[in-house]
């Protein structure tokens, strides 16, 4: 598999490309609004409602409707701090600065995660993904996340970027998704540093691939 030449690299987003947070804003501003809607969408027992968000079944109008009457706030001003919350959110500048730099060799990038309509809907054109990226992939897109049955969501990833049966290699700060990419051929990174752990990445790269160095 090292003979093959690189041909993708895949990004997820949350703890990879971005440490942002929903509402985060509100933590200050609205303290006790921000803890109630931390209890009722991102608890352990609130994950089944979570993940249908992700997986497209439901828009975050439709989670601010459920919410709205336990928070005390309309689902409008419920939208629009959410809003807020993910133009503000951070991008990991040295993770996209070297994107640009492969890109510039030849690699396709593509942004590959487990995600709310809001990314693709606020985000995605915020940050100018679709400039820095050749590629976004987002499950609430698609419909499915990345380790549902079949990984479909995964092959259709790199079926659409030109890559099944090539090289390629992802970037999550999940351990979980190794087994799944390795099967389908590719290689893992365990991107979990996401204040320190950049130069680390560089340098296991550099000796992967010297030849994909500007």
């Amino acid at each position: 598999m090292n003979n093959k030449p690189l041909s993708l690299i895949l990004f997820d987003f949350d703890g990879v490309l971005s440490n942002g947070r929903f509402y985060s804003q509100l933590k200050e501003s609205h303290p006790s609004v921000h803890q109630k809607i931390i209890e009722l969408l991102f608890t352990k027992e609130r994950y089944p409602m979570i993940s249908e968000w992700m997986r497209g079944k439901l828009r975050y109008e439709d989670i601010h409707r459920s919410i709205s009457p336990n928070i005390g706030k309309e689902v409008d001003w419920l939208n629009n701090a959410l809003i807020k919350s993910v133009k503000n959110m951070p991008i990991n500048k040295e993770l996209v600065d070297f994107a640009t730099r492969v890109r510039r060799l030849g690699v396709k990038t593509a942004v590959f995660t487990d995600n709310m309509d809001i990314f693709e809907r606020t985000f995605v054109e915020h940050a100018n993904l679709r400039h820095l990226f050749d590629d976004i992939f987002s499950s609430s897109t698609f419909g499915s996340l990345k380790m549902d049955d079949g990984a479909d969501f995964f092959k259709h990833v790199l079926e659409s970027s030109g890559c099944t049966g090539k090289k390629f290699l992802f970037l999550d700060d999940s351990k979980e998704i190794r087994k799944l990419t390795e099967s389908l051929g590719g290689i893992f990174y365990h991107y979990n540093q996401y204040n320190s752990g950049h130069r680390e990445f560089e340098d296991w790269f550099k000796q992967m691939y010297p030849h994909l160095q500007p």
